[in-house]
């Protein structure tokens, strides 16, 4: 007699839990009882199971991550992330202790805002690391226990959800295991925000859970997973996103339940909750990317992108598997392991047994693999082919953040192993009819412990160690600091923003908590670095030597860190060479601003001096070409004047914008733009000439190219139009320049003198010895000139000597004098300083321009009001 194979309904073709034969552990007791002792003992039975598996998974983290456990309280992976990890827990459990509404308003990076959001901020890791902290005062052993805690974690979340969807706790087990100990998460073991990826099982648990049975609970816990996960990691938040999106997808096809109105209800709800938690803490990251241009561009994505070898790619530390590849390591390990890889195959095989769950994990893992090759394949001079990861780039703000596209591999290894899970619960239903009875348990429990020990085996990696010296010699500066009643800023030396110093000194500064303008993050503010960076360059030994990139204040830079309010300057012996530190402290304190607290021995403490004045605002002359060709490149630009001496802080809180308004004859605003300026945070002294487009250090340098792409900021229409340029963020300054918009080109002029001068308006008829006089001049252009030429403006005394001058090119930066256009007329606002010992009297002023020759200059012709010559007496000054 035969029998036919009914096929599993609906119902179950999401998690067949009930459909599945019993596992090794699902054999149910022998021995009958009441229905009450029967609940008591299944109860208990179901809870001693969860304690062994989680007792289990404790035991695996030990043996997979020996001998760390054994040092738990003193070191850690190297590198610098690991410290930023410490901080951020130590900073989050602070500020909520503290000052709850500033949390992401930070110690570090000062003055900036918002600076927590300049990586992960983690706050469930912080909140859960603060009981440890109180009970042991070890801010790096309670890092330690959650970084190993993440295995744990990852193991119990996935034995959970497999356990569901396969309905073998057995084979969920060993799948936890090589969940937990995947090579990526070796990988990652200094990111514990990356870590925290084993929230993701969890919440699909927790939607399965509400799909299958629509319990209120469930929709909670599933919005709160969800909220847990996105504040653990951003990154890993929008992997969870694209993962319950597809879980959702294939359930509402699968699923009838999943198309009722009770479970969208439930759904919502989930949603709201987890928005609710959300938004508020992810609000500083739309504010840092809005202020401080947090985003990353297309070829730092294509640098963290993964390839094909990639998921053949393991850790160094695995003796198993490092033959695969040549190179080791890196932020695209995502090869599975060779147990998962060959469970998957036979989860495919047998698909039919779990068509929703097959079909669900079989698109994460193409959706994971695809992203992860991020946005270009095989980037190179012809620009490579686009993938999907470009439109997601190019469309939605936020993957603009994203620097490492190979992260989303994760997706593909978690699809993998529930895949292999799968696999291995449909060959278990096959075998296992060969055994009945008694000794199926022990094949089953021979099959379970074999493959546990053979993923140990093949996913065992070494974990590298290191030990941050946090001898007492080194606290003794930072405890000292934590002494002072005050809250004022510090700075330690040598200053940088990439490497581990930089995350030691935020390590430390959980013991003041004081602002330090130093700082480490995965993002670093433009305006920061360059801040940091004016602290570093020569230092002249006695001996006549140089030092290059040397880090350390001196006359012309001490100056930067009075305006920023500096209180402390500490000297690390460590970051000099021992004959270049009594240099660097002789150059310090000559400036005279300083004074020495105390040696310390590993450092020394100063107190820096507030500045007796303000320091010199810096100037902005705003230019635009007055003539705009349908069709051709056109763009504003601006000088940005330092008068000072020295180096002078421009902006730091909020970089420069430029914004242009153009208005039609009528008034009718009829095109506005907003442009990013590329101005450095801190300007030398004298004049930078920059475009919109870029800001070079010197007149005359290469701009950046432009062709049929370049954006047209002007109308289309042709007409006669007014544009007002405003700068906005450190600096404020507007200026209004007419500008006529024409179909073509003017027909340029056969003969004649190329340029008029229209006139000149000077800023005032007084001026006084040491400063400067501000004109404006108006220059006509009739005929274009074939290269560039330098204009000058002198101040003649009454005893005939020039006591004022200031020469540079005709024009600005990408509209130089060989730029201009027949017709066009170029408004230049010019500065020219007069001698601080100049006598009292009447002073003329000449301008003219002229090239550089082979043998000198030669003047240029160029006509004016009342005739023509190669100079011209533009007006009188008194000098009292």
């Amino acid at each position: 007699m035969s029998t036919t194979r009914r096929p599993p309904d609906r119902a179950s073709q999401l998690a067949a839990v009930t459909a599945a034969p019993p596992s090794v552990t699902d054999i149910p007791p022998p021995t009958a009882t009441t229905g009450l002792e029967s609940r008591f003992d299944e109860r208990a039975l179901r809870w001693g199971r969860r304690l062994l598996v989680f007792l289990g998974y404790c035991l695996a983290t030990v043996i997979m991550t020996w001998p760390w456990v054994t040092r738990l309280g003193s070191t850690i992976p190297p590198g610098g992330d690991p410290l930023l990890q410490v901080w951020i827990s130590r900073w989050v459990q602070h500020a909520l202790a503290t000052d709850p509404l500033n949390l992401y308003n930070t110690n570090a990076f000062y003055p900036l805002q918002y600076t927590l959001a300049y990586s992960d901020s983690n706050i469930p890791a912080g909140i859960m690391a603060a009981p440890i902290y109180l009970l042991t005062g070890n801010a790096i052993l309670a890092n330690n226990l959650l970084v190993l805690g993440t295995f744990v974690l990852a193991g119990c979340g996935i034995y959970a959800l497999v356990g569901l969807l396969a309905g073998n706790r057995a084979v969920a087990f060993v799948a936890g295991l090589a969940y937990a100990f995947l090579p990526y998460r070796f990988a990652h073991i200094w990111h514990l925000n990356q870590l925290g990826h084993a929230w993701t099982p969890w919440a699909i648990f927790a939607l399965v859970l509400l799909i299958q049975r629509q319990r209120w609970r469930y929709a909670v816990a599933f919005g709160l997973l969800f909220a847990v996960q996105v504040l653990t990691s951003f990154y890993v938040g929008f992997q969870i996103a694209f993962a319950i999106a597809i879980a959702l997808l294939v359930a509402v096809v699968a699923e009838p339940r999943a198309r009722s109105l009770r479970f969208l209800g439930q759904l919502v709800a989930a949603g709201a909750l987890a928005l609710a938690i959300i938004l508020p803490l992810a609000w500083p990251y739309v504010l840092v990317r809005d202020q401080q241009g947090l985003e990353r561009t297309l070829w730092e994505a294509e640098q963290y992108q993964a390839t094909p070898a990639s998921y053949l790619r393991v850790q160094s530390g695995n003796r198993f598997w490092n033959w695969l590849t040549v190179k080791k390591g890196g932020e695209d390990t995502l090869f599975p392991g060779g147990l998962v890889t060959v469970g998957a195959i036979v989860g495919l095989i047998g698909f039919r047994r779990r068509p929703a769950v097959s079909v669900a994990a079989l698109a994460l893992l193409l959706f994971g693999v695809v992203l992860s090759l991020g946005p270009t394949w095989r980037p190179g001079p012809d620009g490579g082919v686009p993938l999907p990861y470009r439109f997601l780039f190019d469309h939605f703000p936020f993957f603009k953040a994203m620097r490492v596209p190979a992260r989303f591999g994760a997706l593909a290894l978690l699809a993998l192993v529930i895949l292999a899970g799968c696999g291995a619960a449909w060959a278990w239903e096959r075998l296992c009819r060969r055994f009945p009875g008694p000794p199926r348990l022990a094949v089953g429990a021979g099959l379970t412990a074999a493959l546990a020990v053979l993923v140990m085996v093949e996913l065992f990696t070494q974990v590298r160690l290191a030990t941050p010296d946090t001898s007492a010699e080194i606290a003794a500066t930072y405890r000292w600091l934590a002494a002072q009643p005050d809250r004022d800023p510090i700075i330690e030396f040598p200053a940088q923003t990439d490497d581990v110093n930089a995350a030691t000194m935020m390590y430390w500064s959980t013991f003041h908590w004081k602002p330090i303008v130093g700082g480490y993050s995965g993002f670093v503010p433009r305006a920061h670095d360059e801040l940091i960076q004016a602290f570093t360059g020569e230092l002249k030994r006695p001996d006549g030597s140089v030092a290059k990139n040397v880090s350390y204040p001196r006359a012309d830079n001490i100056g930067l860190l009075q305006t920023l309010g500096v209180r402390y300057i500490v000297l690390h012996e460590y970051g000099y060479k021992r004959e270049d530190l009594a240099t660097i402290i002789d150059q310090l304190e000559a400036t005279g601003v300083v004074e020495k607290v105390d040696d310390f021995g590993e450092a020394i403490v100063y107190t820096l001096n507030p500045a007796t004045e303000p320091p010199l605002p810096i100037e902005i002359d705003l230019y635009a070409p007055s003539l705009a060709v349908a069709g051709e490149f056109w763009e504003p630009a601006f000088v940005a004047r330092n008068v000072s001496p020295r180096q002078e802080l421009f902006f730091i809180e909020r970089p420069l914008t430029l914004t242009t308004t153009w208005r039609d004859a009528s008034g009718k605003v009829v095109r506005s733009d907003s442009l990013p300026l590329a101005l450095p945070a801190v300007l030398p002294p004298g004049d930078l000439f920059c475009s919109a487009r870029a800001c070079p250090t010197a007149p005359g340098a290469t701009l950046p190219e432009t062709g049929p792409e370049s954006p047209r900021l002007y109308p289309e229409k042709p007409g006669s139009y007014t544009i007002e340029l405003a700068v906005i963020g450190g600096v404020k300054q507007r200026r209004t320049i007419p500008v006529e918009v024409v179909a073509a080109p003017p027909d340029a002029g056969a003969d004649g003198l190329p340029l008029a001068l229209v006139d000149v308006t000077l800023a005032g008829d007084q001026i006084a010895p040491g400063t400067a006089l501000d004109l404006t001049m108006n220059w006509e252009t009739r005929r274009a000139l074939p290269e560039d030429y330098t204009l000058f403006a002198q101040l003649i005394g009454p005893d005939g000597q020039v006591w004022g001058q200031y020469d540079a090119l005709a024009g600005w930066t990408g509209h130089y004098a060989s730029a201009w256009r027949p017709g066009e007329r170029v408004s230049l606002p010019w500065s020219v300083p007069l001698k601080a010992d100049a006598p009292p009297g009447t002073y003329r002023l000449l301008v003219g321009m002229y090239r550089r020759t082979p043998t000198g200059v030669e003047r240029l012709p160029f006509a004016y009001p009342d005739g023509d010559a190669t100079e011209y007496w533009a007006g009188e000054v008194v000098v009292p």
